[in-house]
């Protein structure tokens, strides 16, 4: 392309006149718009762009908000099993600790910013998991947070400080 150019300015400079190249006239709206001087080259339609960073799942908090207001009567809740920066891997048992004056109804086990990995509603609370289900392809260097939700019979809702643990398959 760079030795064309060359050899069009010095023809050009022997022939007494300097030849100023144009960049073609291309219809955006028409993904096979032919350039007038040159129909062998094709100019696609350009992609659009956007600002946005491409997410696979819906952007949530990654803090869970509580759905109630904590009074003296609200439940407690904690996570006993895994330890916070545990790395876990396989067949794994989820537990937690919840109790309330009222009676806890259900804890449920969540992972992410809201998916819920099960539900346990007898004491002790706890769940089994497969993290070769959740997390396949092999560990991670960065944590996953897991917490839990009490609810006791009266309606009332707790959510459990969060953790995180690593994969390490």
């Amino acid at each position: 392309m760079h030795k064309v150019l060359i050899l069009v300015i010095i023809v050009s400079a022997i022939l007494g006149g300097i030849v100023f190249l144009k960049k073609p006239t291309i219809n955006y709206s028409n993904p096979f718009t032919f350039p007038s001087n040159n129909p062998s080259i094709i100019f696609p339609t350009p992609i659009a762009t956007s600002t946005a960073k491409p997410s696979l799942l819906p952007v949530k908090p990654l803090v869970p908000t509580p759905t109630s207001t904590p009074t003296s009567q609200s439940p407690t809740v904690k996570m006993i099993k895994p330890q916070d920066k545990e790395r876990i891997s396989g067949i794994v048992e989820l537990l937690a600790e919840a109790n309330s004056p009222a009676g806890i109804t259900k804890v449920e086990f969540y992972i992410g910013s809201d998916y819920l990995l099960g539900t346990a509603t007898q004491s002790p609370y706890k769940i089994t998991i497969d993290t070769n289900k959740l997390r396949p392809g092999g560990a991670t260097s960065y944590p996953d947070p897991l917490y839990t939700k009490a609810y006791d019979t009266q309606g009332t809702v707790t959510i459990s400080p969060m953790i995180n643990v690593y994969f390490n398959h």
